[in-house]
């Protein structure tokens, strides 16, 4: 599935005095968002994504004119300014439909932090990534550390539960532990589901050097799957 589209448009205002700004999308290319996402639309015809423009990118949503039979992209003052976009200036415009997906484990400790901070990488922009567990254990210090081995900072990651969750459409549901999987909520929406398990490193014992070594395999077994999940689904 296509989720990055780029075009040349320009840039029109409302008829009214202090009317919006917009950016109306090709007629070809609305029609085949509209295909492709549809079943995603809020009222309205309302489509939520990312745009950029230069080197600036906004968190937006398109609607769906009828009238003209394509989708309207608003282009609020801010982007305006930062870009310095005037009045029928023929802008190149990127729209980004960002797949949501969710990891999954116990407590949101080790394993789905690790996930989470590997899939945010290798992702880039192309998705928005969340972790939660089916109870809140707090971030392992260990999971954070060995992560910055590898230039990965999750220290800012809170552990959540996944009931926090439920109102959000996710595209993936990832479990990567076997307990997560068995306890796993139904979520009402049309998520592929992905189980992987991983041994849990917070269960490590021995030496200093022996747990960090198991946490390092653990670590590198999760890069390992991240990098081959974006690879074959984003």
């Amino acid at each position: 599935m296509k989720i990055q589209y780029e075009f040349s448009s320009k840039i029109w205002q409302y008829k009214k005095k202090d009317g919006w700004y917009f950016i109306s999308l090709p007629q070809e290319l609305s029609k085949e968002i509209e295909e492709t996402f549809k079943s995603k639309e809020d009222g309205w015809g309302r489509l939520k994504n990312y745009a950029q423009i230069g080197n600036t990118e906004w968190q937006t949503a398109i609607w769906f004119d009828s009238k003209s039979n394509t989708y309207l992209l608003p282009l609020k003052a801010e982007v305006r300014k930062k870009q310095k976009i005037k009045i029928n200036q023929i802008v190149n415009v990127t729209i980004y439909m960002k797949k949501k997906v969710l990891v999954l484990c116990t407590g949101n400790s080790c394993r789905s932090q690790i996930a989470e901070g590997y899939l945010r990488y290798f992702a880039g922009n192309k998705a928005e990534v969340y972790s939660a567990g089916v109870e809140t254990h707090g971030v392992n210090p260990k999971a954070i550390a060995i992560m910055k081995e590898d230039g990965i900072d999750i220290s800012s990651h809170t552990s959540n539960n996944i009931d926090e969750y439920y109102d959000l459409d996710f595209d993936f549901v990832i479990t990567v532990c076997d307990n997560a999987k068995e306890r796993c909520p139904f979520f009402p929406t049309k998520a592929k589901k992905i189980h992987q398990n991983f041994p849990d490193p917070a269960k490590a014992d021995g030496t200093k050097e022996e747990i960090e070594s198991q946490f390092r395999e653990v670590r590198n077994l999760i890069k390992d799957f991240s990098q081959k999940f974006v690879a074959e689904n984003l």
